[in-house]
């Protein structure tokens, strides 16, 4: 990723290089992509816990209730 930091002669620059470049040392403490998975797995598995009889329910349907019907006969 490539940002603009204004001030820095208008070059673009990777974030790093400004925590480097200012004598400091750039560490990742938390990555974002295993708690986000973490947090994703968690709410998928409680939705799926609480709409399993709905989903049970809506299988077991004969496949004509999922036909749509005219509401409008002339």
């Amino acid at each position: 990723m490539r940002v603009k930091y204004p001030g820095l002669n208008s070059q673009q620059i990777y974030p790093f290089q400004v925590c480097t470049g200012a004598g400091g040392k750039c560490e990742t403490t938390l990555d974002g992509f295993y708690t986000e998975t973490a947090i994703c797995l968690v709410v998928g598995f409680l939705w799926l816990q609480w709409g399993r009889p709905t989903i049970h329910r809506l299988q077991r349907l004969p496949a004509s209730a999922w036909q749509i019907r005219s509401v409008l006969r002339r």
